[in-house]
């Protein structure tokens, strides 16, 4: 919600103590008057409705809001919400949805039109309720009823008093009026995000948009190297994780930046910039990062040791403080022992256990191998590696599913397959094909949990109806077997599109986010679908076909996206991405994150 416009109509009223009261002293109340200040008309409210409730301990007005609470708690002010429809707000069926909420309402009216109103009630400490319904679009383009504006105030009323009353009226958005919340609302036409730099603390841009925030953002340390593989770690309630390497003529090192559960920049001034996660002897890069729940933080593995013989090895991490080499808490663990090339990792976390996937060899025909660690801090030793598939295999993506166990999904061959394995790292089934049978070369998977199955999305250099090469998806069942056809991503842009990323929401019918390289423009490109492919309304171009998630000129090319779904209830999608370094004056790569709601 933007906050000059959460004010936009007042309404004058008389509220008058009659009931005891002399019929000669009976006083003329003066005709009320109602003010549209905002744009915010009758008719796109709906009828007014009015309300007068005793006042006591537990019932007050939080006029600031705009609503009646109940012990503090309990919102008056957004009742009935959705559950009622246009045909019931002010009409004979109004008393009985109003029933069902328990609440004494001496009054209980409805306000139609302008003209003057006034109501009687006995001597004593009221609060005035007033509001008004409308319709609400949903991330889906839905329309929903619910409360669009209140207002409330407290009297009282003395015998044979009259008192006129102004309701300050208050915008609300289906319960509570939130930038990003995931509710459309009438003055917000994009993505309803957070921009957490903003000049005037709200949260939101000015247009209530999420923009691009600089994730590698410690340009006091290693200020010459470009930022390179960004990886994103989030789930509810853990912090937002973005990890990256940052490389220049005398080193690589890897690093990473936190944020608060909910997408914010934390309060510890200790957290708010990037810090190294290793910087030892030999060259760190190509990290990936898992969401830890307990304790709250997250699980990075990434490539160490010489261009001749790299190691994998991988480090637990506490949104707390950044580590140090004289802390015990942060040790690095190698996957296997020293001596054979060990590149491409992927990490994941399922509850206690974590599992670090990788390629060997120092070419494309290495076997792929994994392990499982136990999840503390320090990280627990590894499992004996285990062999997911023996030759001709590149680019492993580890993922955890909802019932402790893993899949792991890679190319091979030109083609896209999966595999479970177990918690303690035994393998569970046979690989199975996930990509359609094709002669041309299938490549660049990502996969994301949906269930007990999974998402998955890659690039195929079959061309699509323009001619170039695109991304598929398709969602796999509890066996990794395909459920129904590959779907094509992208539904605007021509030209190839590569490298994609995919994240999956919550809910029973999760919102799935799928984001690509757009070649021709250099930008990253997403869509948001259901694992059905059903199309999405994305609140990022108020439709449902795909869009632009990076800004800046076009050519500027945009590389490797990593995606991830999270927040304080796993509502919003973040994002990250090698884009070119906005800082003023600053000619190297950087690392951008953008939050999107689902």
């Amino acid at each position: 919600m933007i906050a000059s416009n959460r004010l936009r109509w007042s309404l004058s009223l008389v509220v008058a103590c009659l009931a005891s009261c002399a019929p000669e002293a009976e006083p003329v109340a003066p005709a009320p008057t109602m003010r549209l200040l905002g744009g915010a008309l009758l008719s796109e409210l709906g009828p007014f409705h009015l309300r007068v409730f005793p006042r006591s301990a537990s019932l007050r007005c939080d006029a600031a809001r705009g609503v009646v609470l109940v012990d503090g708690a309990r919102n008056l002010g957004a009742l009935p919400g959705r559950a009622v429809q246009p045909a019931v707000r002010c009409g004979a069926g109004w008393s009985s949805v109003q029933a069902m909420f328990g609440t004494a309402t001496p009054v209980d009216q409805c306000i139609t039109s302008g003209a003057p109103i006034s109501t009687s009630v006995p001597a004593g400490a009221y609060v005035v309720l007033v509001h008004g319904q409308g319709t609400f679009r949903t991330a889906t383009g839905e329309m929903r009823s619910g409360i669009r504006g209140s207002g409330c105030a407290e009297v009282t009323l003395a015998a044979g008093a009259t008192n006129s009353i102004t309701v300050a009226m208050v915008e609300q958005a289906d319960d509570q009026a939130v930038c990003g919340d995931g509710t459309l609302d009438s003055n917000e036409t994009c993505d309803l995000g957070r921009e957490m730099n903003g000049a005037d603390g709200s949260g939101c841009s000015a247009q209530c948009q999420t923009v691009p925030r600089l994730a590698s953002n410690n340009q006091a340390t290693n200020a010459a190297g470009d930022r390179h593989h960004a990886a994103v770690a989030w789930s509810e309630g853990t912090p937002l994780v973005v990890a990256f390497d940052v490389s220049s003529r005398s080193f690589t090192d890897v690093r990473a930046r936190l944020w608060d559960a909910d997408g914010a920049t934390p309060t510890a001034a200790a957290l708010a910039n990037d810090v190294a996660l290793d910087d030892g002897a030999g060259v760190q890069q190509y990290v990936t990062v898992a969401p830890v729940a307990s304790p709250s933080g997250f699980v990075g593995a990434w490539e160490s040791g010489s261009s001749a013989t790299r190691n994998v090895v991988a480090e637990a991490f506490e949104n707390r403080a950044p580590p140090t080499a004289a802390d015990p808490r942060y040790v690095s663990v190698p996957v296997a022992a020293a001596g054979t090339h060990r590149v491409q990792p992927s990490i994941a976390v399922a509850g206690a256990r974590a599992l670090a996937v990788w390629r060997e060899g120092t070419d494309a025909a290495g076997p792929m191998r994994a392990v499982t660690y136990p999840v503390s801090l320090p990280l627990g030793a590894p499992t004996a590696a285990v062999q997911i598939a023996a030759t001709g295999t590149g680019t492993p993506r580890a993922v955890a599913l909802r019932d402790g166990s893993f899949a792991v999904v890679w190319s091979a061959a030109g083609d896209i397959f999966a595999r479970r394995v177990s918690a303690m790292g035994a393998l569970s089934g046979d690989a199975v094909q996930v990509s359609p049978v094709s002669a041309a070369v299938q490549d660049q998977p990502a996969a994301a949990a949906l269930g007990d199955g999974l998402v998955v999305a890659w690039h195929d250099e079959a061309p699509d109806s323009d001619g170039s090469a695109t991304v598929r998806w398709a969602t796999l069942g509890s066996n990794l077997t395909r459920m129904g056809d590959a779907r094509v991503a992208p539904t605007t842009v021509a030209g190839e599109q590569r490298r994609p990323t995919v994240a999956v929401g919550a809910g029973d019918t999760p919102t799935v986010l799928l984001a690509w390289e757009d070649v021709a423009t250099g930008h990253i490109r997403g869509r948001l679908a259901r694992a059905d492919g059903t199309a999405v309304f994305s609140r990022v171009n108020a439709s449902t076909d795909d869009f632009q998630l990076s800004t800046g000129d076009n050519g500027a090319m945009r590389a490797e996206p990593s995606a991830a779904s999270g927040g304080v209830t796993q509502r919003q999608f973040a994002i990250a991405w090698e884009d070119v370094d906005p800082t003023p004056g600053v000619s190297r790569r950087a690392v951008m994150v953008r939050l999107i709601p689902q």
